[in-house]
């Protein structure tokens, strides 16, 4: 449970991310999420190698100086009071299904699955199915990603691609990425990643491209990550085209 009474729109609530974990042994875990859990299909929504942060990151979803906001990565619904679920049933298989309920944040309930293998050394492949029915009355909008990742020696790799299928084709969007890190060393790495999204409501194009670093030295962690974006929301205003950093330093103790 952690304490942050500012981080809910209301600041009665105390209690920021919040669950509960029951362990069952090889039957695998149930967790119930209060507040800050994620689908199946949310925990892998993007998981494309990087040094710092996915290539949406820094610059985040707000609307800055009456901009269209970007699009973040293509993901399921989600609420309080979720029920995961994981279980590794063979070796090299994970299954993971979540159960989001109707409520403020959701109109209708659903259910999500993903499973991953990595039974051969370096290669994770991974694919997930879930649903949004954030909007009532609209339909159920079916989400699925697909992603493949391979780490050789210093180098990662990784390909993903997404797409949610809503009730007419202005609400069906695609999403591709892909992403690559080089561990320069045993204290730095550096990456490249790269997205596109596809919305149906538009004839252009959100792209976006993240140059990010990382370097540990001690407990030091210095790390950051440069993201430059055309066409943010599918809008071709000249105020859609942005850049953005964002350096961040840490310490472990």
């Amino acid at each position: 449970m952690e304490l942050d009474g500012g981080a809910q729109a209301t600041t009665t609530q105390l209690y920021d991310d919040r669950s509960i974990v029951i362990g069952m042994g090889d039957t695998g875990t149930l967790t119930f999420h209060g507040h800050g859990g994620s689908s199946a299909l949310g925990a892998v929504d993007d998981v494309m190698p990087t040094a710092y942060g996915e290539t949406w990151d820094v610059l985040g979803a707000s609307n800055q100086s009456g901009a269209t906001a970007e699009l973040s990565a293509i993901t399921s619904g989600s609420s309080e009071n979720m029920f995961t679920y994981s279980n590794s049933m063979v070796d090299g298989v994970a299954l993971n299904v979540s159960y989001t309920p109707s409520g403020t944040a959701e109109a209708e309930s659903s259910m999500d699955f993903a499973v991953a293998y990595t039974g051969v050394e370096g290669l994770t492949i991974g694919a997930a199915m879930g649903e949004d029915n954030a909007v009532a009355d609209t339909g159920s909008f079916d989400v699925t990603t697909m992603y493949v990742k391979y780490a050789y020696g210093p180098v990662t790799v990784g390909v993903q691609s997404s797409d949610i299928d809503g009730d007419t084709a202005a609400n069906s969007d695609e999403m591709s990425m892909y992403g690559i890190t080089y561990a320069v060393s045993d204290a730095l790495s550096i990456g490249y990643g790269s997205s596109t999204i596809d919305l149906g409501s538009s004839a252009v194009d959100q792209e976006t491209s993240n140059i990010s670093f990382s370097y540990t030295m001690g407990g030091m962690t210095l790390a950051g990550g440069f993201i430059d974006q055309e066409n943010a929301g599918g809008d071709t205003d000249a105020d859609n085209d942005r850049e953005g950093y964002a350096i961040d330093l840490s310490f472990a103790f």
